[in-house]
């Protein structure tokens, strides 16, 4: 009977690792995929942007997408990363390895103290940002900026005459150089379950799909605006719109596809 009782129950460990990858799977996966692709559509020039350049990774042979290259875009790097810092929140427990770890004037931790830090107070911190990379907080840390994480091509990143500022899409190199202490996701163990490259490539294929295979509008972008939830209310766990949002959705023919 014992063996049979195991047979039908696992152990507690498996069922332990089990439910860290769904957990995790919500929070790295299925979340930041939802609030890319919100996001991405809130801003018509980008959506147009990403339309016509995500083709280019489409092969009609084999009728797959180059995952891989997709992920290595620039822009789509900086979107990860940018959907990380503002509509992620996490914790990180950190052990201190030094003695009299000084926080400021009057505050400090003593070794093998445990400090935890909130994500959010971290992508939050302008004084910080504006340190590191002064270029980062061009626009405030409390909005979505997809290009918030790219060095900048000067001689291509200039909007057209006619072209409102707003609705330009820049271009350049991504980069986390000087700035790798504020990207606590990459640094703590968010990841952990299932892995950065892996998440990254979901939400990825599942943008791409979006943009390529169907023809997405939000019904009212004020609604959607003011659906947007504050930012540092969550310490940590899945954020969510404070309202449903509605997309007109409709599956693009095969001449439609781009």
């Amino acid at each position: 009977m014992s063996g049979f009782w195991l047979l039908i129950h696992p152990s507690t460990a498996f069922f332990d690792r089990k439910l860290k990858r769904c957990s995790s799977s919500i929070s790295t996966i299925v979340s930041p995929s939802f609030w890319t692709l919100i996001e991405v559509l809130r801003k018509p020039s980008l959506t147009k942007h990403l339309a016509n350049e995500i083709p280019q990774y489409y092969s009609a042979r084999s009728a797959e997408y180059d995952v891989a290259g997709l992920a290595s875009m620039p822009l789509l790097q900086s979107i990860h990363k940018e959907i990380e810092r503002l509509r992620v929140a996490f914790y990180l427990v950190q052990e201190v390895a030094i003695d009299d770890c000084r926080l400021d004037s009057q505050w400090k931790l003593p070794k093998n103290a445990s400090a935890v830090a909130f994500s959010h107070d971290v992508a939050m911190n302008t004084a910080e940002w504006a340190k590191a990379r002064p270029r980062t907080v061009e626009r405030p840390l409390e909005e979505f900026w997809a290009e918030r994480f790219l060095i900048l091509d000067r001689t291509t990143s200039h909007p057209r005459k006619d072209q409102p500022k707003s609705e330009k899409v820049e271009t350049g190199r991504f980069s986390m150089h000087g700035i790798e202490h504020l990207d606590l996701a990459s640094s703590s163990d968010h990841y952990a379950s299932l892995g950065q490259d892996f998440a990254k490539a979901v939400q990825t294929a599942t943008l791409a799909i979006f943009l390529t295979e169907f023809e997405l509008q939000l019904c009212d972008l004020e609604a959607v605006d003011a659906a947007m939830p504050p930012v540092r209310e969550t310490a940590f766990g899945e954020v969510r719109v404070l309202d449903k949002v509605a997309v007109r959705i409709r599956k693009r023919g095969t001449r439609e596809k781009r």
